[in-house]
């Protein structure tokens, strides 16, 4: 990508005219060449023989960009930048024994550099003076002021497509083809680095539905179906076409996202050092000068901000780190309760911290179903099935239409079928490798067993959690029972496990075997470089803090077979509902469950 500098700064753009390009690194081969001078742009900055291009002194320096076989050089309108830039090609050339192409080679001066200075400077360099380089990756190198006209050039390529296509006799199936592979393509580089005006984007949208209906030149025909029917999903009724205005607002999220999670990349430290220094890029403002690519970039956040989500570790960037007790790293909202309702008070109980060793998390989330899947126990019948799913799909306010009905249907039929599936495979599974009659097992001597479970209903968003610790001998140790509100299954499992946790914390054990059934929340924490469910990341990873502050800790997977007193605690049999920890005497609900492990447990 050709950037344009600020000012008192030139652009020179050089071509190897051999296959090599100019950033190899073996150089130095022919003897007789002076070492004193430097080979690369890199070592002539840092020897001081250059000077590059930097937006403020805590900004990168750029002296050169490579780009398959171009090299982009940056350096100060100077002449003695010039004169030490022309030795170190030269010595360069005498080094590797390639040689540049002048005349495939420019210079491009910044607009505050007069004319005279230019001038001197280019003969110096010996390459040709230009005002403007051009396209350059299929993006032109200076943009003028009005964002229609610097566009045109897209809507030439697509109208160029279709034009030509059009004189082809192609069945719908064919132009469905050639407007997703090819005439929706064209755009989406531009697309990644401005946002387009709405009405651009229309017109581009317009051609493609006159396309679709084999509309030719000089003659018009009926759009039956409009273009934002077209563009919903095939499930939908629809034939999935992009709309330019979203797919343009979608491409300018993504590169946010990218901005966010590569904050050491060039371009980043470029932006960062141009637009925001001094905060980060979600507190970033516009300002008065602001670029097109900076504006688009900030319409583009919007969208990240709308469907990001904040997960609590340290504190730091979320500026709550004082409503974090440093000890248990839960919420201490004590001094805060006599300005808050006890509704917010309890929304901000129900955000779960994580290590506060790690920085905040951010978290997008794109629409799609979360959770969406049968819970048996709610689920009597197919018809009570397809109401649930068709108001989680449409609302019971939203107008119904056929096609939508039809699609959700599908979809929930497919849910359903996809999850009889899986759980009648895994419970085969289970009596292939392990057995009908999986029994719990003792752990090794000096190192107790903690047992946990979690249930959730996805109605309400309550759950339980479970918790039974034993010992080598099979003896019961303690169990705990908790009430929790989360927003799925993983989560609920992880909270089981941390309340595991804690309570062979505060019985001060020194060897623990967690046991789980949850096969995700397991694998995420014998693999710490797993992130797992986005929801339950936070809660796995103080897990995993909590594990350290034992001599050993080991996270063991375990069929539901074998973990059943864990799951009968929190099953809906258990006639504890609040919060409930036993110690050395087990409730009378397990009595039974334990007695069927074939151990040993008090009476």
């Amino acid at each position: 990508m050709w950037w344009e500098p600020g000012s008192g700064c030139d652009n020179l753009v050089s071509e190897p005219i051999l296959g090599r390009k100019c950033g190899d690194e073996d150089v130095g081969l022919l003897t007789g060449v002076d070492c004193n001078i430097p080979h690369h742009p890199v070592d002539a900055c840092e020897r001081k023989w250059i000077t590059g291009v930097q937006m403020n002194l805590a900004g990168p320096c750029i002296s050169h960009i490579l780009f398959a076989d171009d090299t982009l050089i940056f350096i100060k309108a100077e002449e003695v930048n010039c004169r030490n830039l022309i030795q170190l090609i030269d010595n360069f050339c005498a080094a590797s024994g390639q040689h540049v192409n002048k005349s495939k080679s420019s210079v491009c001066f910044g607009s505050n550099v007069p004319e005279e200075v230019s001038r001197h400077l280019s003969n110096i360099l010996g390459f040709e003076r230009v005002g403007d380089p051009g396209m350059y990756l299929g993006v032109p190198a200076i943009w003028g002021r009005s964002k229609k006209a610097g566009l045109a050039y897209v809507k030439g390529r697509l109208l160029d497509k279709l034009q030509g296509w059009k004189k082809s006799t192609l069945s719908q199936a064919g132009r469905e083809i050639l407007i997703k592979a090819v005439a929706q393509a064209i755009p989406a580089y531009p697309m990644n680095l401005f946002k387009f005006p709405v009405s651009f984007c229309n017109e581009m949208d317009a051609l493609i539905a006159k396309f679709w209906w084999g509309q030719k030149l000089g003659e018009n025909r009926i759009h039956w179906v409009s273009m934002e029917r077209l563009g919903r999903s095939k499930e939908e009724g629809g034939l999935g076409l992009r709309s330019f205005s979203i797919f343009n607002d979608a491409l300018l999220a993504k590169q946010c996202w990218r901005l966010i999670s590569e904050p050491n990349t060039l371009w980043a430290l470029v932006l960062k050092a141009r637009y925001f220094p001094n905060c980060s890029f979600l507190d970033a403002k516009k300002g008065g000068r602001a670029s097109w690519v900076w504006a688009s970039l900030l319409a583009g956040r919007e969208i990240l901000r709308a469907g990001a989500h904040w997960q609590i570790m340290d504190g730091n960037d979320t500026r709550v780190k004082s409503l974090i007790c440093p000890v248990s790293g839960e919420w201490d909202l004590d001094f805060l309760k006599p300005f808050l309702a006890d509704s917010e008070v309890e929304v901000i109980l129900d955000l779960h911290t994580g290590d506060p060793t790690l920085k905040d998390r951010l978290v997008v989330w794109f629409g799609g179903r979360l959770n969406l899947r049968p819970n048996r126990q709610q689920v009597s019948s197919w018809a009570s099935w397809l109401v649930q799913m068709g108001e989680a799909e449409n609302g019971s306010a939203e107008v119904i239409y056929p096609s939508r009905v039809v699609a959700a249907v599908s979809r929930s039929v497919t849910d359903y079928q996809g999850t009889i599936f899986r759980r009648s495979s895994r419970s085969l599974l289970n009596q292939l490798s392990l057995g009908a009659g999986v029994l719990w097992s003792p752990p090794d001597h000096g190192v107790i067993k903690i047992n946990v479970d979690a249930s959730w209903e996805a109605k309400s968003g309550v759950g339980f959690t479970g918790v039974v610790a034993r010992d080598e001998q099979g003896c019961f140790l303690a169990a705990s029972r908790h009430k929790i509100k989360v927003t799925g299954a993983t989560m609920a499992e992880a909270l089981a496990i941390m309340h595991g946790c804690n309570l062979g914390v505060s019985n001060g054990w020194n060897s623990i075997c967690v046991e789980s059934d949850s096969y995700d929340a397991i694998s995420c924490l014998r693999d710490p470089a797993k992130k797992g469910n986005w929801d339950a990341f936070p809660v796995l990873r103080k897990c995993l803090r909590l594990g350290r502050a034992f001599q050993a800790c080991r996270w063991s997977w375990v069929p539901r077979l074998a973990n059943s007193v864990a799951d009968c605690l929190v099953s809906r049999n258990c006639k504890e509902v609040c919060d409930h920890v036993w110690v050395n005497r087990p409730p009378s609900s397990l009595v039974y469950v334990l007695s069927n492990d074939g151990l040993p447990c008090p009476p």
